[in-house]
């Protein structure tokens, strides 16, 4: 989340003059400082606010649209930091595919499938198969890489 109270510092430019103006603050000349609340930057502002991880609550600094992607386009619309990463990922789900999906995936590959749907954890577990086609190769038998496009 982004941290409250918090005042971040900008430098008035020729293409944000008029955005800020329209917020209420007064215009001094080209490349003066001025500090505004986060929430009246643009859009699309890479200037970095201070932002808590929703799980271990570190304050971190992140570009401000990296922040507002975060809020709009997650599922669980919560800051993490690096290290709670895979926490979040794990609720979210992210690495996991539907069963079915794996299982066409493994057959339109040559392979079938031996291991059951209560084997199947998530994109990284170890499933068992049956090798159709042949290979010459003992590595092309022993792993076989399998992509997942959402």
């Amino acid at each position: 989340m982004l941290v409250k109270d918090q005042k971040v510092k900008v430098k008035w430019h020729g293409k944000n003059v008029k955005h800020f103006k329209e917020r209420g603050y007064e215009y001094t000349k080209l490349g003066d400082e001025f500090y505004i609340d986060p929430k009246d930057l643009p859009r699309k502002s890479h200037t970095k606010v201070n932002v808590k991880c929703d799980y271990c609550g570190l304050v971190y600094k992140r570009p401000y649209l990296n922040h507002l992607d975060t809020m709009e386009k997650t599922t669980f619309k919560k800051e993490t930091c690096k290290n709670c990463r895979g926490v979040k990922a794990d609720e979210e789900g992210r690495d996991r595919a539907d069963f079915k999906e794996v299982e066409k995936e493994f057959k339109r590959k040559g392979f079938q499938l031996l291991s059951n749907k209560n084997d199947y954890k998530n994109t990284r577990t170890k499933l068992k198969v049956y090798l159709h086609k042949a290979s010459s190769s003992r590595r092309a038998r022993s792993h076989l890489a399998v992509t997942f496009k959402k």
